[in-house]
């Protein structure tokens, strides 16, 4: 018998080692993964921080090619008579020019006439033209003069102006006389101005991923752009930014601003709410600009629910393995030969697993909608209208209207298990004689009113609705509490049965990041709820019916947008509320089983009947609160209870008959050691299948 329990010994000495090195290889393989997927980050982000550089470059390179072309064109003008001519007639032929401008040294253009600066601008979208004095007081405000003169061709810092209220930068060449008349120093400069705004439309442009963003900072740190704009237009510094704790990032950032830094790339800590993130800057050509582009950490190429089960795989593999060790080492691999060492260690391993796995549901958990698809940055939205045009004449539907659409929810609260009320603003922008209005299908109630009306910044007209609504929703509670719901708003235009498609209006948003949630209120309370994410989608859906309507044309495969805010929730009430009883309820009855030899049966018994009306009080409360047709994760602690003190009856009523010999062994000794393993066993095993 001893050669035997010597050979099982060594075997689950064996089977332990042998299922560690598994472990330390599937370990080996996680490791292998993230390395590899944090290259592809860093090579992915790297290459676009340096396209959208040269994007950036190149559109710089366009102004100053065309000042320079009209340099030379000016250069072959012999009667300064026609400069104006020639100045209107080049600015009507170039209209990426946003402002055109000679202006020359006083009593230069006439010995008459002390100041000629003729200039042309369209900044805000209106066309204006006028002549500017007092360019040579040496004011902050024409640096684009005096700094050209003496330094030569340059852009400027950014500076406010007033006229068209925008933020602008400039660029300024020397001009140094006709071919035939070429001064020793410069008679004139011509400047060209770009706004600040228009550039930071483009820069959203070349957002790179759904979570990332760029900021450009001028030579001397000036912020030029940013997707919070206010910012730009209250003239930020590096310098000022760094006071700010959503930017105290910037400050492991500061080999970017040195000069020929190259592209460089960084892992942060000290992005919002102290989140992980990645960051890579760039010089800009032409400027002398730092390009800085930031990303969450959110931006994990990784599949994050394959990232679980791995991670999940690994986790039972090294349990396994530790118990089977553990128990070879103390000789506890027998149902009567347990030592307090192994129920001790085998219970902690157990409980350290549960609490593993419950967070790896929480931060390695994708709940997608399915059959959706995300539109969280203009590339993608173009993307998307760009394609419904091909299939809209694939499927010989009208030209389709895109009316641009935004929203911002001020509050959110659960009604029901299934019903949240909402309110917020809704807003379109219009073209021509468009109505515009909008409808959401999926409310059991809803009030939209009109709330007002202006002009956007391209001159189209807004129209904005304030709305109350009560969604109806199928929501899965299957995983409380470690659960995220997707509440979404599905929109429709009111002309719903014509080819009218609703599409984000994502100019409207400071920043386009999911996890920054461009429209939902900072301020919004959720109590137990966490915001998570929002970001719009579309969904293609189809109808049984037409609506009574001759010429429907969205019946079949309509794109219908809808803006998706994902939350989750605190595990702290609920911990407190349900899990906390269950644990002090296990506990007593632990306290129990070990003073059986104490007590009568009747004692037992009654001490049982009390713990299981505990119960199902408890159960039913949480039945309640949650008004659920499902069973979920917490309710499996009340399953197992109730089929713990049925199994603890029934070995009580072995152990005061003495009619069992296990049962009495060691005076009750295998109950009291294999209750705390066996029970945390069960949780493990039932944990890892609700959320493997």
């Amino acid at each position: 018998m001893s050669k035997v329990s010597e050979v099982v010994r060594i075997l689950c000495i064996g089977v332990g080692i042998a299922g560690l090195v598994w472990a330390g290889v599937l370990v080996t393989h996680l490791v292998h993964l993230f390395a590899e997927n944090q290259r592809q980050i860093e090579q992915q982000l790297l290459e676009k921080t340096d396209s959208t550089a040269d994007e950036i470059g190149d559109k710089l390179e366009l102004v100053m090619q065309q000042v320079h072309q009209f340099r030379d064109r000016l250069a072959q003008v012999e009667d300064r008579r026609q400069v104006p001519k020639l100045l209107s007639q080049y600015y009507q032929q170039t209209p990426q020019l946003a402002s055109l401008n000679v202006t020359y040294v006083p009593y230069e253009f006439d010995g008459k006439q002390r100041y000629f600066s003729r200039y042309f601008e369209r900044l805000s979208g209106i066309e204006r033209d006028f002549n500017i004095t007092d360019y040579d007081t040496g004011g902050a405000e024409f640096s684009w003069y005096s700094r050209a003169l003496a330094e030569g061709p340059m852009w400027t810092e950014p500076y406010f102006e007033p006229l068209n209220n925008v933020v602008i930068t400039t660029y300024s060449v020397p001009f140094y006389g006709t071919k035939d008349a070429v001064s020793e120093r410069p008679i004139a400069v011509i400047p060209s101005d770009i706004s600040l705004e228009h550039l930071n439309t483009d820069l959203k442009k070349m957002q790179v991923e759904t979570t990332g963003y760029g900021m450009l900072f001028s030579k001397e740190g000036r912020l030029i752009s940013h997707p919070i704009f206010d910012l730009v237009r209250k003239g930020q510094t590096r310098g000022s930014l760094l006071h700010n704790p959503d930017f105290a990032f910037l400050a492991s950032l500061s080999a970017c601003f040195a000069p020929e830094s190259g592209t460089r790339f960084f892992r942060l800590d000290g992005l919002k709410g102290g989140a992980q993130g990645y960051a890579a800057c760039e010089k800009v050509a032409h400027a002398d600009w730092t390009l800085v582009t930031v990303f969450s950490g959110e931006s994990l190429v990784l599949d994050v629910n394959d990232v679980r089960r791995q991670v999940l795989l690994t986790l039972t593999v090294a349990l396994a393995s530790l118990l089977m060790l553990i128990a070879g080492v103390t000789r506890s691999y027998r149902l009567v030969s347990i030592r307090w060492q192994f129920s001790a260690l085998a219970s902690l391993l157990l409980a350290l697993g549960i609490a593993g796995v419950w967070w790896l549901a929480m931060d390695f958990y994708s709940n997608e909608v399915e059959g959706s698809v995300p539109v969280s940055n203009i590339s993608e939205r173009e993307a998307f209208i760009d394609t419904y045009h091909f299939q809209s004449e694939a499927m010989r539907l009208d030209e389709p209207v895109f009316i641009p659409t935004g929203i911002m929810v001020q509050s959110m609260e659960f009604k029901s298990a299934n019903n949240v009320y909402l309110t917020g603003y809704v807003w379109q922008k219009l073209s021509g004689d468009q109505q515009g209005g909008v409808l959401m299908p999926e409310a059991v109630s809803a009030s939209i009113t009109e709330a007002y009306e202006g002009l956007a910044t391209d001159g189209r007209r807004v129209k904005g609705w304030y709305f109350e609504a009560q969604l109806r929703q199928p929501f899965d509670y299957s995983k409380y509490p470690f659960d995220d719901k997707n509440v979404w708003i599905r929109l429709w235009p009111t002309k719903f049965y014509s080819n009218t498609v609703l599409v984000p209006d994502l100019e409207s948003y400071d920043q386009l990041t999911p996890s920054f949630n461009p429209g939902v209120d900072s301020e919004l309370m959720l109590n137990e709820w966490k915001l998570l994410a929002g970001e719009f989608r579309y969904l293609d859906h189809s109808y049984k019916s037409n609506f009574g309507l001759a010429g429907y044309q969205g019946q079949g495969e309509f794109p219908e947008l809808f803006y998706n805010i994902r939350i989750e929730r605190y595990f702290l009430s609920p911990f407190v509320t349900t899990l906390l009883p269950v644990i002090v309820i296990v506990s007593l009855l632990f306290a129990a089983v070990v003073n059986m030899s104490e007590s009568s049966m009747e004692e037992f018994r009654n001490h049982c009947t009390a713990l299981i009306f505990t119960i199902l009080l408890a159960h039913y409360s949480i039945r309640e609160r949650l008004a659920l047709a499902e069973v979920v994760y917490f309710e499996y602690f009340y399953f197992l209870l109730y089929v713990v003190i049925s199994l603890l009856l029934v070995v009580s009523h072995f152990y005061y008959r003495g009619s069992s010999a296990m049962v009495n062994y060691g005076g009750n000794k295998i109950t009291v050691m294999w209750y705390w393993p066996t029970l945390c066993a069960v949780v493990y095993v039932m944990t890892l299948v609700t959320y493997w």
